[in-house]
């Protein structure tokens, strides 16, 4: 049991050093959000794709969201939690429709699955990413949100 703790410890330190800046503050704000260990490679295996919502489409709104998720040692998502999104209220509830399907591949602690956390961004394009503004009116918005 000490070995097999002292092997987490050390997979937890090799991770928290390859870990790149950009994923330094979501992974401040996973901690914060459960004790698991991160993993930023995580692969999703299967699972439903969120669909675009309509008034966002008619509107051709792109956008991104963030979520950090609990996965089982099954591959499940166990919990999750919005980290990001861009813009706020448009693309979330197709998300959280689907999230729960989804499936992730096995993490192991030597031949021991574990459960760990992960980020999901989604993007939400419509044609090309580069014919996305920056940002919208809010009286757009109000229009996709209804």
């Amino acid at each position: 049991m000490q070995s097999l703790k002292l092997c987490f410890l050390l997979l937890t330190l090799v991770f928290a050093e390859t870990i790149s800046s950009s994923f330094a503050e979501e992974e401040s704000q996973i901690r914060a959000f459960d004790h698991l260990p991160f993993f930023d490679n995580a692969e999703k295996i299967q699972g439903l794709k969120p669909d675009y919502p309509i008034r966002a489409k008619r509107y051709s709104v792109c956008g991104e969201v963030k979520y950090a998720l609990s996965i089982s040692v099954d591959g499940d998502v166990l919990d999750k939690k919005l980290i990001y999104s861009q813009p706020t209220g448009v693309f979330e509830a197709e998300v959280e429709k689907v999230i729960f399907s989804w499936k992730f591949e096995k993490k192991f602690v030597g031949d021991q699955a574990i459960a760990y956390q992960t980020m999901a961004p989604l993007k939400f394009v419509l044609m090309d990413e580069k014919f996305c503004p920056k940002s919208y009116s809010e009286q757009l918005l109000k229009q996709v949100r209804q």
